[in-house]
């Protein structure tokens, strides 16, 4: 209990290190239709449990959607807020990209050797049950809660909102909107005890702007926020956590950089104020969100072991 308590307090060293160097959103790393992200900004860990030696199951694939960024612009007397406001998506295609999420990783997994269990094996589960008793702060747009090393827009001059949609409407699992998290490691072994199964979560964190906060004017044109703003898949992580292990420590392969396909999604911005709403495509923005976690389960996939 010693060691993990000392393992706890120095992953949170770390990610709030991580925090305080961030400081700016990441310049994304520009990819294209049915390529895999770089092996150059995968951060990976305890790779042997990623070996294809037991099925996997994926009880939950999440993504979570940024809705509003707000920053601080200009200097002196002159400083402000500018809130940026996504437009044009509903909930419900939110959930359908959640869905579509969890096909394209498991298609990837598949291809890449991995036998894929139903996920409603895990979920119909008394240990799934158990594990899903944590109040469910899915659909419901909230504060960002999950950092991420700084990356995107994830900072502290930046203030954010999101909703987070899980495949197959499941419940969001864990402790809110961190996936697993060490709290949560054993009854993750224990559903994976139950099914037989490697456990595998995966996260997406989908942004529509990425924001250097702090460094912009008061005076930004439509083009120039156009030039800015950007579909991005400004996080993502898949953690496995084996059926014979405590789980106190997941493998986990995660994204040291944003990504994107440089996407035309946006139709329209309209100002009011300090507003700057950005009205989306939905057709561009399902398409190219769905292809960019594509991408990074391509790259993930390709760093398992056989």
């Amino acid at each position: 209990m010693r060691n993990l308590t000392k393992n706890v307090l120095i992953n949170s060293c770390i990610c709030l290190a991580a925090h305080l160097t961030a400081g700016a959103a990441d310049k994304p790393v520009e990819i294209k239709a049915g390529e895999a992200i770089p092996a150059g900004i995968i951060e990976t860990s305890h790779l042997v449990v990623f070996k294809h030696d037991k099925p996997v199951v994926l009880p939950m694939v999440a993504v979570s959607f940024q809705t509003e960024v707000t920053e601080k612009a200009g200097g002196g007397m002159f400083k402000t807020a500018l809130v940026y406001a996504l437009d044009g998506i509903p909930a419900a295609l939110m959930q359908k990209i959640a869905d579509e999420a969890q096909d394209v990783v498991e298609a990837e997994l598949k291809a890449g050797g991995w036998q894929i269990l139903p996920a409603a094996k895990a979920v119909d589960t008394d240990a799934y049950k158990e594990w899903s008793k944590s109040p469910d702060p899915s659909r419901e747009e909230v504060k960002r809660q999950f950092f991420s090393k700084g990356k995107g827009t994830n900072t502290f001059s930046a203030k954010e909102m999101e909703r987070v949609f899980v495949a197959g409407g499941r419940p969001l699992v864990g402790n809110g909107v961190v996936l697993g998290g060490w709290t949560a490691a054993p009854a993750i072994c224990k559903l994976g005890q139950a099914v037989g199964a490697k456990v595998m979560l995966v996260r997406v964190i989908v942004n529509f702007a990425n924001i250097t906060a702090g460094k912009r004017s008061l005076f930004t044109g439509d083009q120039d926020w156009k030039g800015r703003s950007m579909l991005e898949v400004s996080y993502a992580e898949m953690d496995v956590y084996p059926p014979d292990s405590s789980g106190a420590t997941p493998a986990r392969l995660s994204t040291e950089a944003p990504v994107t396909l440089h996407s035309e999604f946006i139709k329209a911005v309209q100002k009011s104020g300090s507003t700057r709403t950005v009205v989306a495509d939905p057709e561009r923005y399902e398409k190219d969100t769905v292809e960019a976690i594509r991408c990074v389960a391509r790259g993930f996939v390709a760093q398992t072991g056989k």
